[in-house]
């Protein structure tokens, strides 16, 4: 619809914003990243990162992080780092060792998180708390041995 108006409009701005928006993300967004061109699908994987990236747009919705050096999820991260919309973190394969108190807080969005194959040992009760929307929390190939009824 607001394309439509543009291009009824004002033609020339139509076709500066059509020509801008994806050189903008490609900006902003490092060659080596995958990125779908509304920006609300951001694959970050095998990129030797060793903490969550800034991240432009922030209307991302999947972000993929699997294959990286995070070893642990700090506080409030993906909220500082602007990433409030997100649906779907999957982070597999990155050495995490530990998950800090609110790391996903402020995520109520956040319907699928993936931490397969990791070095978690245990995550207690706590983490995931407000997140009302998550249904699935995928946690195979770790080394946890109990986990707490309220976890959730």
């Amino acid at each position: 619809m607001v394309l439509v108006s543009l291009l009824l409009a004002k033609p020339v701005i139509f076709w500066f914003w059509v020509v801008i928006q994806p050189t903008r993300l490609s900006i902003l967004c490092p060659a080596e990243w995958w990125y779908d061109p509304g920006g609300y699908h951001v694959d970050c994987s095998i990129s030797s990162l060793n903490s969550i990236p800034l991240i432009f747009p922030t209307k991302v919705r999947k972000l993929l992080l699997d294959s990286n050096s995070i070893t642990s999820l700090v506080k409030e991260r993906f909220i500082a780092r602007g990433q409030t919309e997100l649906e779907e973190i999957c982070v597999n394969d990155c050495e995490i060792e530990t998950i800090k108190l609110r790391e996903f807080s402020g995520l109520r969005n956040l319907v699928s998180l993936s931490m397969c194959g990791n070095n978690l040992r245990e995550i207690t009760p706590g983490k995931f708390q407000k997140m009302n929307c998550l249904a699935y929390l995928v946690l195979v190939d770790n080394f946890i041995e109990h986990l707490e009824g309220d976890l959730l």
